[in-house]
């Protein structure tokens, strides 16, 4: 069994003024985070919009 070690963020989806994911803002988010030693990343969870996403939607986050 592996075990987790330091700090595991959730990872809050962004979206532009039309209301679609924005990619390159998920990308700069993820890399503050990878600079502030962040260990892992919840994508799609625990800040609760996960689930109001669509499936489309997720895999874009996910993706970026």
């Amino acid at each position: 069994m592996q075990k987790f070690h330091g700090l595991y963020a959730a990872h809050f989806s962004v979206f532009d003024s039309s209301g679609e994911t924005d990619e390159d803002l998920i990308n700069v988010y993820v890399e503050y985070l990878i600079n502030q030693g962040v260990a892992g990343i919840f994508v799609n969870g625990s800040n609760g919009e996960g689930a109001i996403l669509t499936t489309a939607e997720r895999m874009t986050v996910a993706e970026a």
